[in-house]
């Protein structure tokens, strides 16, 4: 199993370059005939030994199991953070993930 890319320390790095990070591997990827699926949520984790754990890291990984090849689909809690910068999102509708509660707002970014 693929474990979901997370940040230990996420207050270190701004969402708009995490985002940013994220769209660069995936054109570089298509470059290569590679397709990635990318989900991108933030909030707060608990370590545990060497590794991440908590709320957080399951939303992550729910939203990058809903991304399509070749897509970065991030939360809305990561598109509200980036309002005013230059990164533009394509809804993609209100969903349940699995042992989250409530429904999610999920959103593509825009090349």
């Amino acid at each position: 199993m693929i474990k979901p890319w997370s940040l230990t320390r996420a207050s270190d790095v701004r969402n708009v370059e995490v985002v940013g990070f994220k769209s660069h591997h995936l054109h570089c990827c298509r470059k290569r005939r590679l397709e990635m699926r990318t989900g991108v949520h933030t909030g707060e984790v608990q370590l545990r030994d060497q590794d991440v754990a908590g709320l957080a890291v399951v939303i992550a990984h729910r939203v990058s199991a809903l991304a399509n090849a070749g897509e970065l689909l991030v939360s809305s809690t990561v598109k509200d953070l980036v309002v005013g910068s230059s990164v533009q999102f394509e809804d993609r509708g209100l969903h349940e993930l699995k042992g989250v509660p409530g429904t999610w707002g999920l959103y593509a970014v825009r090349e």
